[in-house]
């Protein structure tokens, strides 16, 4: 949101403006970062830097090429007279908080997660104003990033609007800046909420600031473990899942179960075993792994590497679901299918037409968050079993340079009766198309475009 708020600050002559950030930009931000251009080469912070000083020769931008963390936060923020919350990290948006609400700096808050978005100011003119806390109490560490889930490229633009307008008019003193309300939107539907947030939080923020790390979960120096690794010596290890009731699932035989929300540290044993933790994605197991080892000394305890999304993955790709930057085979696809108690299978193959609406067409680019997207597939394939009893699903989707009469995505499923077949394969057919973030780019004789963004 930071590449949307900063020009329309620069445009309304904010005098001084300092960007924090030491990412270069990659072509899958491109999309809600419309200010970056493909193939860039410098930080984000000093790429918009020259755009918006082109913007308004006028003001004084300061760059700073580094991440914001709690040991050069002092230096960069202390002398800012209002702070913009443009973060994509948990830990970094409770740091920002924290520290402004205990410097008596405003703060205006923003955040997306897939088509939502949050807006609101935080004016910390005293220790007893509101601030992030009273809303969220905790940092929920395993919601995932935009670049980890997905966002609609259009929420970004929306909210970095609401950020830039609360900025100008807390500044300005004018209108009505959302002191201590949170706006939410959903732009699926156009619903819009304000809420007026309550002082909930009566903890003491010097002793939260002064006692945590506020690093970020891929920064915890953790000890991790893959599952191709447990496999080959499955006895070794003690697994433990520490997901909830909602969201458990075995990865293997003899699993033990003791979730996230009632894990106590002070109770737990190693039983002379390497334990081996695991969550959804890999966040939360880190975090108790980082809290076990500082409490208890240096037992062997280990997070699984990508928690239960990379085994979920790890078990797919390599036989039903897979996505695939070489040539697609609709014969093996049959195959993986094929089931002698199955009386119907049905099998559909898309290729690449060489037009589009009268245009004609060159070749297609596909692009896809492989994590995601073979996770998604997954539970299309799930939901097939319960609505039309399938026995098996195989989806197959190419990614990368697709060219004309290339097979670009194949779905076969087998079940007792054709109908089922049939009904299956349609309804895997269009869940594909409308769930899964897989991104097309259509090349033409004269230019390309982007044909769907999905989140």
């Amino acid at each position: 949101m930071g590449s949307i708020v900063a020009p329309y600050l620069a445009g309304a002559g904010f005098g001084k403006i300092t960007l924090v950030d030491a990412d270069i930009p990659d072509l899958s931000n491109l999309h809600r970062q419309v200010f970056y251009s493909e193939g860039e080469t410098q930080t984000k912070s000093q790429a918009l830097a020259n755009h918006i000083q082109k913007l308004n020769s006028e003001i004084e931008v300061l760059v700073v090429e580094e991440m914001l963390t709690k040991s050069n936060i002092d230096s960069i923020i202390m002398t800012g007279t209002t702070v913009i919350e443009c973060t994509d990290d948990m830990m970094t948006k409770y740091l920002v908080n924290d520290y402004c609400h205990l410097n008596g700096i405003p703060m205006v808050y923003g955040a997306i997660y897939k088509f939502d978005g949050y807006v609101s100011l935080f004016e910390n003119k005293s220790k007893d104003s509101i601030q992030l806390r009273d809303a969220f109490p905790e940092p929920d560490l395993d919601v995932p990033s935009c670049s980890d889930v997905g966002v609609l490229n259009t929420i970004a633009g929306m909210i970095g609007l609401l950020q830039a307008n609360e900025a100008i008019k807390y500044v300005l003193g004018i209108g009505q800046p959302l002191r201590g309300s949170l706006l939410t939107y959903n732009a699926l539907t156009n619903d819009q909420f304000k809420l007026k947030l309550k002082k909930n939080w009566k903890q003491d923020m010097d002793l939260v600031y002064s006692s945590t790390s506020y690093d970020s979960v891929h920064c915890l120096n953790v000890p991790e473990i893959s599952y191709e690794e447990i496999q080959k010596n499955r006895d070794v290890y003690n697994v433990i899942s520490i997901l909830e009731d909602d969201e458990h699932q075995d990865i293997f035989d003899s699993v033990k179960r003791i979730p996230f929300s009632s894990f106590n540290i002070r109770d737990w044993k190693d039983n002379n075993k390497p334990a081996v933790f695991y969550c959804m994605s890999g966040r939360r197991s880190s975090v108790l792994v980082e809290k076990i080892i500082s409490e208890k000394g240096d037992l062997s305890v280990f997070s699984l590497k990508g928690g239960l999304n990379s085994v979920t993955i790890q078990k797919n790709t390599s036989t039903l679901i897979q996505i695939k930057s070489q040539t697609l085979s609709v014969d093996e696809c049959y195959q993986n299918v094929v089931d002698e108690s199955c009386g119907g299978i049905a099998l559909f193959v898309g290729t690449v037409r060489n037009h589009n609406k009268g245009e004609d067409v060159t070749h297609l680019d596909f692009e896809t968050y492989q994590a995601m997207a073979v996770k998604e597939m997954t539970k299309i394939a799930n939901e097939c079993q319960e609505k039309f009893g399938t026995a098996k699903v195989c989806i197959y989707h190419r990614e990368g340079h697709v060219g004309i009469k290339d097979i670009a995505v194949v779905i076969a499923v087998s079940t007792i009766h054709r109908k089922n077949a049939f009904l299956a394969c349609e309804y895997a057919i269009d869940q594909l198309k409308d769930r899964v973030p897989i991104w097309k780019k259509e090349h033409l004789e004269n230019g390309s475009y982007w044909v769907n963004s999905r989140p």
